[in-house]
């Protein structure tokens, strides 16, 4: 069968592809270019009515005229494609369709069905009436008639039209190509020739050069490899690298260079301000003349003025040094995550070296937890010298005297919201009510994040029993709560509770004196009603009092090891503490888990006596058979709610920030006595509530006891984390000769065959009896 190709005459092929193609580039666009709501929240965000937050607030409005119209614009670009759209189907619909079916009745006005002697009347009825030696006559539709006459009356013809649709047998196959006729025409070669030339040999290479020389610049995590290469340079140089060294590395990445970022600005007045600044001696600890590179450079002196002035909280010329301040701020978050990635990375070479590469000195548990308080002093606005006190609004250094005296020791924001209603209320009695509710609000924002391990060897038959050189994954769940929420701090009873009522703070208020010294956290919670926990946990307020009894000479235990504690560190760290009067039901669970499995394992390894050896056997793998499905389940549920988790947590209190900013966590493990992570910091987004993570990491070639911490640091709040001790029993491995595996093999062989057998001896069973039913 032939084929023939041709243009599109009419355009309407040409209209059904410019519809098509259209349409498949329309609905992605619509997509991802349609302005969304923000999911409303039916948690109330934080409302602080500071003069800092205030000025923040108007700051960001003064951008949402520009966000409105931008939002409106992409609105209205959407809709006229659509309407384009609408047109172009309308358009399409209208067009007269080139291909019609072959219908000799149509031709000679006839109804479908006609019999040969109307046919032959109709026949000649026309030919009278087109014939072409006839006045008035056609020749082109006498021979449509003749063709359609002998297509009914000739039987090869009849049966053509049948078979093929039409008299004269297969026709040649028609293509159209969707592209108009003018196209092809010689008056129009020489343009269509350079419009072609000039798309694909000038503009297409032109926007794929200018891609890739932009990109080429720039990592998987879109920063600058020149950036990048700075860090592993100056990390590797050493092990332990103090606060203001990471400040000096930060201030001189590419991406606050004017010649690698269009949002880093360098004006003419930059040399009379920041000279200003450094003659007024406001910026004690910064260094201008070091002459590192590219540290000497005139955008990383300015970085590190800029960055030094927000600590201190200077004033900034409002539209000059703040904008860039502003727009350098707004860089750091992903800046600090690619050094915290590099250190990582330099931590993985250390510890696995390449016995032909270069060598590298093991990052030290202090650089990573003073890159994490660089992080929390920039979003914060402060030294790490100062008190996390100092986060709360309208605090003053000089009011902080009041917060430690002989009475009292209060250094963290947890321990302020622990006090008592009336002695809270007391400490701040400078501040008017609105003030005092605005550290309440703040306090109530502030998280507290509870922590709970459990410690697996996937890969092993029994997961739960840790060996030597096995992969170990600890899964971490973390619970957060507000401060105030974990406290049964009611807002009622901020400003005092009324006569009538007895809030959770006034029970606090009952079991301990106003002047009472609240030497740490765990002491004010201990305080803070047992009542109220006997309540969260579900037990009678009598059940938990006589546990008390039992748990005396326990509970003086954990007291010394509290103040020792406190002895010990001068920057308190905040961890959950359980309440002196007794071990709570958290802390058993916490112990029992501790323990190690070995002391478990003998009995869940020990024979029956009455049972037989081959029912204790299958009894053995059915019940590992289980555990291993319950495992796998337990993780395919654990990574359905990480797929599809937001990066949206709660808003952070940060009022000298230059942007909104989330709460975001670091989760590492890590030990203590050496100093050093065993895990490297893992990044924690969109912990609402609850969410659970796991950490790997590879036990000793030794057997023995470990030791480690399970670490939870805020990037947001100064002197924030959460601690959770994890004890390792490393067991030694369990040696398997051949000969074992061999005969474990062949058991599996002989129940597979002893399976088969029994099915097609069913199977045989079947047929049989069918053919005799037959």
């Amino acid at each position: 069968m032939a084929m023939e190709f041709q243009y599109d005459d009419s355009g309407a092929t040409f209209y059904y592809f410019l519809v098509s193609f259209f349409g498949l580039v329309l609905l992605p666009v619509t997509y991802f270019v349609w302005p969304r709501r923000k999911a409303d929240d039916d948690k109330k965000s934080l409302v602080c009515q500071c003069e800092p937050c205030r000025r923040k607030r108007v700051r960001l409005e003064v951008d949402q005229p520009k966000e409105r119209f931008q939002r409106y614009a992409r609105m209205a670009v959407v809709l006229v494609m659509w309407c384009v759209f609408a047109v172009m189907v309308y358009k399409v619909l209208m067009l007269e369709r080139d291909y019609t079916e072959y219908d000799p009745y149509e031709i000679l006005e006839l109804d479908p069905g006609a019999s040969v002697a109307e046919i032959r009347r109709q026949y000649r009825r026309l030919s009278k009436v087109y014939h072409p030696d006839k006045e008035g006559g056609d020749q082109a539709m006498f021979m449509r008639i003749a063709k359609a006459y002998e297509a009914l009356t000739d039987e090869e013809s009849k049966e053509n039209l049948e078979k093929y649709g039409n008299p004269d047998g297969p026709q040649a196959a028609s293509f159209g190509i969707a592209l108009p006729a003018w196209i092809i025409e010689k008056k129009n070669s020489i343009w269509v020739l350079g419009f072609y030339v000039a798309i694909f040999m000038i503009v297409l290479p032109v926007i794929v050069g200018l891609w890739w020389y932009s990109s080429i610049k720039y990592g998987t995590t879109n920063i600058l490899v020149q950036t990048t290469q700075l860090f592993y340079y100056y990390l590797a140089r050493s092990s332990s690298l103090t606060i203001k060294r990471i400040l000096l590395i930060l201030t001189g990445a590419g991406e606050f260079n004017p010649q690698h970022s269009k949002t880093a600005k360098e004006r003419p007045s930059d040399n009379v301000e920041l000279n200003e600044i450094i003659r007024s001696k406001t910026l004690p600890h910064i260094d201008i003349k070091t002459k590192e590179p590219p540290f000497f450079m005139p955008y990383a002196a300015k970085s590190r003025i800029l960055m030094h002035s927000h600590l201190e909280r200077l004033e900034l010329p409002p539209n000059t040094l703040a904008l860039d301040k502003d727009s350098m701020l707004s860089k750091c978050p992903i800046v600090m995550n690619e050094m915290l990635n590099v250190l990582s990375h330099l931590w993985t070479m250390a510890r696995y070296p390449n016995p032909q590469g270069r060598s590298f000195s093991v990052p030290s548990l202090d650089t990573f937890e003073n890159v994490m308080k660089v992080h929390q002093m920039i979003v914060q606005a402060t030294w790490e010298r100062h008190s996390p006190l100092l986060q709360l609004p309208h605090l003053q250094p000089e009011q902080l005297k009041h917060f430690r005296t002989r009475k009292r020791n209060i250094t963290t924001i947890e321990q302020f919201a622990a006090m008592g209603s009336s002695e809270r209320r007391q400490l701040v009695r400078s501040l008017v009510d609105e003030e005092y509710l605005d550290i309440m609000a703040v306090c109530g924002g502030f998280p507290h994040v509870d922590i709970t391990t459990e410690i697996q060897v996937v890969d092993d038959e029994d997961h739960h029993r840790v060996t030597a050189g096995s992969l170990v994954t600890v899964a971490v769940t973390l619970t957060r709560q507000g401060l105030l929420d974990y406290y049964g701090v009611s807002t009622d009873s901020l400003l005092g509770s009324s006569s009538g009522e007895k809030t959770t703070t006034a029970l606090l208020d009952d079991g301990v004196e106003t002047n009472q010294h609240v030497e740490t956290v765990g002491s004010a919670v201990s305080a803070l009603s047992e009542p109220e926990r006997a309540k969260q946990s579900g037990s009678k307020v009598w059940e938990k009092q006589k546990k008390k009894k039992k748990g005396k000479a326990a509970a003086s235990k954990p007291k010394k090891k509290q103040q020792s504690a406190k002895s010990n560190k001068k920057n308190a760290v905040v961890t959950k503490q359980q309440p002196e009067a007794g071990p709570s039901r958290a802390e058993e669970e916490a112990e029992s888990q501790s323990e190690p499995e070995s002391e478990e394992e003998p009995e869940r390894a020990s024979p029956s006596d009455e049972g037989g050896e081959s029912s204790e056997e299958g009894g053995r793998k059915r019940d590992e058979e289980e555990e291993w499905k319950t495992l796998q389940e337990s993780l395919k549920k654990r990574k359905k709610k990480t797929d599809g988790r937001s990066d949206d947590s709660h808003p952070v209190h940060a009022p000298f920030y230059p942007v909104e900013k989330q709460e975001c966590w670091w989760l590492y493990i890590a030990d203590k006595r050496k100093k050093e992570i065993v895990t490297p910091p893992q990044r924690v987004t969109g912990l609402q509530d609850e969410h659970t993570l796991d950490l790997h990491f590879g036990a000793p070639e030794r057997p023995g006891i470990m030791r480690l911490t399970v670490i939870l640091t805020s990037d947001s709040y100064l002197d924030l984390s959460f601690q959770k001790e994890l004890k390792v029993d490393v067991h030694e491995k369990q040696a398997v000769s051949g000969t074992e595996q061999w005969k474990e093999l062949e058991e599996e062989e002989e129940a597979e065959e002893v399976i088969e057998e029994s099915e097609s001896g069913e199977e045989e069973e079947e047929e049989s009896d069918e053919d005799s039913e037959d």
